[in-house]
């Protein structure tokens, strides 16, 4: 019986260790809304001090793609390759260019076409 006791004891102490923990994240919860609410109004103050715009903060988003609008969409990459008839290829990602699949076909390598 002395182990019933005992687990009986255990769990009462949690309970009340839960109790002040749930009460501790109240406290922790208020705090920080507080501290919020005077550091939106710090930054507002600056702001408007040095007329800073919002889109200087890179904070406004690209709408179609939910991207920061300071950042560039799509990366150009420099061209290491020019095709039999003048193309124009950087190697990158994705699909090859018709000519590439074409040359590749009757044997010649991407070295012929370096630039």
């Amino acid at each position: 019986m002395d182990k019933d006791l005992a687990l009986k004891q255990l769990r009462a102490e949690i309970e009340a260790l839960e109790a002040t923990l749930e009460d501790k994240k109240k406290q922790a919860t208020a705090i920080v809304g507080e501290r919020r609410e005077l550091v939106v109004s710090e930054v507002r103050e600056a702001i408007k001090a040095y007329r800073i715009a919002v889109r200087e903060l890179g904070l406004v988003k690209d709408a179609k793609r939910g991207r920061p609008a300071t950042l560039p969409t799509k990366v150009a990459m420099a061209t290491k390759y020019r095709g039999p008839h003048g193309e124009l290829w950087s190697g990158g990602r994705g699909r090859k260019p018709q000519w590439v699949a074409a040359v590749l076909a009757i044997g010649k390598s991407m070295e012929d076409f370096l630039i």
